[in-house]
């Protein structure tokens, strides 16, 4: 492999990785204000949350991560679809891990956590590039 193709290769995981924490930001700007300033439940103040950030990500991601600029029905819709589905599969992979190592195996919640996190987010980073995106290159 070409050091340049490294090095695209680091450039394009980091801004994920920025892109993640701009859509964790997303997440909290609509959870906290819900969440301590009105009524709704706490379960729908994070599935609103959810919802937005899961929305934010897809368009950040889309353009500056996996360089697809087409933003036609017919190429946007098909990417929405496949980015949402992989999103819920990764909610029930995560639930299913933390059931698994803590509620089974007695693990360490805190730790099982934080590995959950890293493997949900190596994940979604795999199916975006090779599933949601269909893997472009750069131009």
């Amino acid at each position: 492999m070409a050091p340049n193709t490294k090095t695209r290769q680091i450039k394009e995981f980091l801004i994920y990785c920025g892109c993640g924490i701009v859509s964790t930001g997303a997440d909290a700007s609509v959870y906290f204000p819900l969440v301590n300033g009105t009524a709704v439940p706490a379960p729908l103040c994070v599935l609103l949350g959810t919802v937005f950030a899961t929305l934010a990500s897809f368009l950040l991601m889309k353009p500056f991560v996996f360089h697809s600029k087409n933003w036609s029905k017919d190429v946007l819709l098909p990417e929405l679809i496949r980015f949402v589905t992989t999103r819920i599969l990764a909610i029930f992979i995560e639930v299913l891990f933390s059931f698994v190592t803590v509620t089974l195996l007695r693990l360490d919640e805190n730790l099982m956590r934080i590995i959950g996190w890293l493997t949900i987010a190596i994940g979604n980073y795999i199916c975006a590039k090779y599933i949601v995106f269909k893997y472009r290159t750069y131009h």
